[in-house]
């Protein structure tokens, strides 16, 4: 494959990307504003007739951000996101339409900057796919760099001398080359417990001892990945967090899962007193269907309580185990918010 195909290739596969990380976040956005409502507000904004499917391409998924930007999208992203939005747009156009026979490396690296941003302004985990990308376009360059450069290499003493400048932010010019890097994993588990539109109530959890997954099989498959003893830190969208507790037994679909009722019997989780939906209507679906982890909660706030603050750590994925210095923070910041948390 030559240079310039390699380069649409790699474009293609970000917006590929783009596609799977925005859908979840534009479907949920589009929710929590219109209700059930949402699809036909989707197809007007996308002047989609309305007996017909919506097609979830990067297209649209770009378009219908930023033609229902005041009335939906501007309440969780920043005008910066907006410009992304626009330039992505205009990459895909150019891209799919043939616009731009060609695409330098450059071109192709601001490209995909452009996604992976808005990917990470998402918390959508298809971020690290284009950051996988963007490594590509590096070792291509170092493999077929030009003889003058390879001279110039060699005759570099110090290593420091050609180490690349930090990476500037496109919209604020602040340096994030220096932030600290990732480190080790703490052992610390973060799941964000999502409750849009009542699919799950966060006092059903605390009553019943349980954290819940679902909807696509990407959201049970890491809450699958729980294993017992593990200590988890519970954050909720838009509110923060709101407990602490240990695995005590496995993720299982709804149907193996069981609680106890207030008379001590161990009975069906939907069957009990829930003030949540848990996906009932996807219940025969194995993919997509809720799964559950039983908790045994050592500490925890009502959502009014939820503890908040500038810095902590956030991300849309069920369940996580990250090594990034913001989650470090994050934890030794929550530890003293919920001193409870070593009391297994």
């Amino acid at each position: 494959m030559d240079f310039d195909n390699k380069n649409h290739e790699l474009l293609r596969q970000g917006l590929d990307l783009l596609r799977e990380g925005l859908t979840p976040f534009v479907e949920r956005e589009l929710r929590g504003v219109y209700g059930e409502a949402w699809e036909q507000e989707a197809r007007n904004a996308l002047n989609t007739p309305s007996h017909t499917s919506i097609h979830w391409d990067s297209q649209a998924l770009l378009n219908v951000i930023d033609r229902l930007w005041r009335e939906v999208f501007r309440r969780k992203l920043e005008r910066k996101h907006r410009s992304w939005v626009i330039e992505a747009v205009n990459l895909r156009h150019d891209l799919c339409h043939e616009k731009k026979p060609t695409f330098s490396d450059r071109e192709t690296e601001r490209g995909l900057d452009t996604i992976e941003w808005l990917l990470m302004a998402v918390s959508a985990p298809e971020s690290q796919g284009v950051s996988s990308l963007k490594a590509a376009i590096t070792t291509k360059r170092s493999t077929h760099s030009e003889p003058i450069r390879l001279k110039r290499l060699f005759k570099v003493t110090d290593a420091r001398q050609e180490a690349p400048p930090p990476r500037m932010s496109r919209t604020n010019a602040v340096v994030i080359g220096n932030v600290p890097p990732s480190t080790e994993w703490n052992g610390e588990c973060y799941a964000n417990f999502s409750s849009d539109q009542g699919s799950r109530v966060w006092a059903d959890a605390i009553q019943y001892g349980f954290l819940s997954g679902g909807g696509r099989a990407w959201y049970n498959r890491t809450l699958r990945s729980l294993q017992i003893g593990e200590r988890v830190w519970v954050n909720i969208a838009s509110y923060g967090y709101v407990g602490v507790g240990v695995v005590t037994r496995r993720a299982e679909p709804h149907s193996n899962f069981k609680v106890k009722a207030s008379d001590g019997r161990l009975i069906p989780v939907l069957d009990a007193q829930l003030r949540g939906s848990y996906g009932r209507h996807l219940a025969d679906n194995p993919d997509r269907c809720e799964y559950f982890v039983s908790m045994q909660w050592l500490q925890t706030v009502p959502l009014e309580r939820a503890v908040h603050e500038p810095g902590f750590f956030g991300n849309q994925n069920t369940v996580c185990r990250p090594t990034t210095a913001k989650w470090r923070f994050t934890v030794e910041q929550l530890k003293q918010k919920f001193p409870d948390y070593a009391s297994v």
